[in-house]
């Protein structure tokens, strides 16, 4: 039964109900949107903020009022996008002279640059413009950078110049969005940096990309994936301290890498002598023994 009747009941607005608003399923209220022939004036504001792309392309296609549209044609998902530039509504202003702003944006017009950081309210898509603009100020970039907007990802890393204490201002976005740490590895970034966002893309990190790391960068493989630590563990010219270190993982498998190594200190061999698992112990006395 489709739940649109018991939806559309303003009892939603009072405070009590506010909890339970926010936890609805976002397939509830895809199905709900389908069925309205006009969205209920209170849900639009809550509906354009719902990362559930379905249901604001199905939005976006419903009879909007400008304020919404707005937001709608600031969407982060292009298909959402498209299907709101392309509403009769967004051929009126004001939605339309964004519409025009966005699309200069595009090309990353210098004319229009002062408008689009003076306009409000700022949408994820504008972000991600701006933040790829080449001329956007510093100020604006670290504001963007901070904001809760993950998308502008997509905008810092297509700039062709990214300071490093702009990505340190990305960080908390880009747990989670490997796509973007991948992209950043590209790019000419300190070596600190490049150590820690191959701990958020563990499956980029080669023998080759560690060899070009200073040892001083790879502290946060010690507590990375198991993968990284087995590289580490196999990287030639370790100092004492960080093969200490590593002799002491709780990964099994990276402890029979140290004790496997050529150049194993003498205590610390003798220390993986008496490891808990018979692997390292077996690999530290194959490895040591006179021949």
């Amino acid at each position: 039964m489709c739940p649109c009747a018991a939806l559309a009941n303003p009892a939603w607005l009072v405070p009590e109900s506010q909890e339970y608003l926010h936890s609805l399923s976002p397939l509830l209220l895809l199905r709900a949107v389908q069925a309205w022939e006009e969205v209920p004036a209170f849900w639009l504001p809550i509906l354009v903020g719902i990362p559930y792309t379905p249901l604001r392309l199905a939005l976006a296609q419903k009879p909007l009022p400008p304020e919404t549209l707005l937001r709608l044609v600031q969407d982060p998902d292009p298909g959402v996008r498209a299907q709101a530039w392309a509403r009769p509504e967004a051929q009126n202003e004001p939605v339309l002279g964004l519409i025009r702003l966005l699309q200069a944006m595009e090309k990353e017009s210098q004319e229009v640059l002062p408008k689009a950081l003076a306009f409000t309210p700022r949408g994820p898509y504008l972000e991600i413009l701006l933040a790829r603009h080449p001329a956007t100020p510093e100020r604006v970039l670290r504001e963007i950078a901070r904001s809760k907007n993950p998308f502008v990802l997509e905008g810092f890393c297509q700039r062709e110049d990214l300071p490093p204490e702009l990505v340190e201002a990305l960080w908390p976005k880009l747990e989670g969005q490997p796509q973007w740490a991948e992209a950043l590895l590209q790019r000419d970034l300190p070596p600190d940096l490049k150590a820690r966002l191959y701990v958020l893309v563990p499956q980029r990190a080669t023998q080759e990309a560690l060899a070009a790391l200073p040892e001083a960068a790879l502290l946060p493989w010690l507590e990375g994936p198991v993968h990284l630590r087995l590289l580490l563990a196999q990287r030639p010219g370790l100092s004492h301290a960080l093969l200490a270190r590593l002799a002491e993982n709780p990964e099994t498998a990276v402890r029979a890498e140290v004790a496997s190594r050529p150049d194993l200190p003498e205590d610390l061999r003798q220390k993986l002598l008496e490891d808990p698992a018979s692997v390292v112990r077996d690999r530290a006395r194959r490895k040591h023994e006179p021949s």
